[in-house]
């Protein structure tokens, strides 16, 4: 879940960045945050759809019937949006 700008705020201020939370400089730091946020939520999105298409890869080559619910899974997380958690 992405967090609330509260909650971006308290951490500036618990790293010692009170200068650029009390002068006006905030908005550029929540935007890097923000940016830094979807970055790292698009690569661990990508690497659990990664492990849906290994187990999908397995039951294949096992010949199970739930090869196609690990595809399904995989193809699910990869069309969650931005906004999704």
């Amino acid at each position: 879940m992405k967090p609330t700008t509260d909650e971006v705020l308290k951490w500036a201020r618990e790293v010692g960045l009170t200068g650029l939370v009390e002068g006006g400089l905030f908005g550029h730091f929540e935007q890097l945050y923000s940016l830094a946020y979807a970055a790292g939520a698009a690569a661990m999105k990508e690497r659990a759809a990664k492990v849906c298409d290994e187990l999908a890869e397995l039951n294949r080559v096992a010949a199970t019937d739930s090869m196609w619910q690990w595809g399904e899974c995989a193809a699910a997380i990869r069309a969650l949006g931005d906004d999704d958690e």
